[in-house]
């Protein structure tokens, strides 16, 4: 199976043209498998509706792309690290170092960053939505905040959840399959190829953070989701763990599902979603910031001092 093993040594342009290569052919077929799933289970053509988003109704085709999504999210992010891995004769768990130990303190403190995160977060995304280009690329930001206006769209019917059924169904599409799937494709190795090159993981860690955020096609939350990817590299760094910003990423996620779903049934304020976002909330940014400096910098102390005891 390791056809391209006595390929390893070579240059990180190769590494990095083999593993977009191999991350366009899986894409290309699990969404080819995605759309006759979606055929074939909700009678749904997405190739006859190209303009899906102002025809959204009903949860036949939420559903139906939902489950695209998923084939989608599998073919991209999942699959083409683990084919290269084995193409280029890694082992899996060992290269995605999934099977490096981490702990159960290590654990609380990503719960702990992610949290403290939040408005500061919410701020950054705020900023950036009211950003403006200048005049002569009106037509691109105009195109830009069109697409934003339709991945809203999408989004809040992915994130209507009228039954716990639906909330399990997001939770697995939204949380769990993008943290893993994202986290093995970026982190586990992007970066990693990054880092071989560049022989600086700070370096790796923010170019594999500015395309995780260019290639989510969101320009005007494009700055919020980079830092959040650095974060996520240097987790991933620090730690040694894949498993730590694959946890980082799915409370990310999982939290906004979670909140929607008790936004909707009226159980919190829906400031709660906006928190640092809100008119007022400047304190809770600036607390934000300074809580996740501090925290942050506890795993870093912590990860140091658990390799050395090791």
């Amino acid at each position: 199976m390791s056809f391209l093993k006595s390929y390893a040594d070579k240059s990180t342009s190769y590494h990095f043209l083999a593993f977009g290569i191999v991350a366009m052919v899986c894409f290309f077929l699990f969404s080819f498998f995605g759309v006759v799933a979606a055929i074939l289970v909700y009678d749904f053509n997405l190739l006859n509706n190209p303009n899906f988003t102002s025809q959204i109704s009903g949860p036949k085709v939420v559903n139906a792309l939902r489950l695209i999504q998923l084939f989608n999210a599998a073919g991209l992010f999942i699959v083409p690290p683990i084919v290269y891995s084995i193409l280029f004769g890694y082992k899996p768990l060992k290269f995605f170092k999934l099977n490096s130990k981490f702990s159960l303190k290590s654990t609380f403190m990503v719960l702990a960053i992610m949290i403290v995160a939040l408005p500061l977060i919410n701020w950054m995304a705020v900023a950036n939505s009211s950003m403006h280009l200048p005049g002569f690329l009106a037509d691109l930001e105009s195109w830009m905040r069109r697409s934003e206006e339709s991945a809203k769209i999408l989004t809040e019917a992915l994130l209507n959840m009228e039954t716990y059924g639906v909330l399990a169904a997001n939770l697995i599409v939204v949380a769990i399959i993008p943290a893993i799937g994202e986290e093995l494709f970026f982190r586990g190795g992007l970066q990693q190829i990054m880092q071989k090159g560049t022989k600086n993981h700070h370096l790796a860690i923010w170019i594999t953070a500015y395309i995780f955020s260019a290639l989510h096609m969101q320009f005007l939350g494009f700055f919020p989701r980079m830092f959040l990817g650095a974060l996520f590299g240097y987790l991933f760094y620090w730690s040694g763990s894949l498993w730590l910003p694959i946890i980082g990423h799915f409370l990310n996620n999982g939290l906004a599902v979670l909140v929607a779903f008790m936004i909707q049934r009226e159980k919190i304020d829906t400031t709660v979603e906006t928190v640092g976002a809100n008119s007022g909330d400047i304190t809770f940014v600036i607390s934000s910031g300074l809580l996740l400096g501090f925290v942050v910098y506890s795993f870093y102390k912590n990860s140091n001092s658990s390799r050395v005891e090791s």
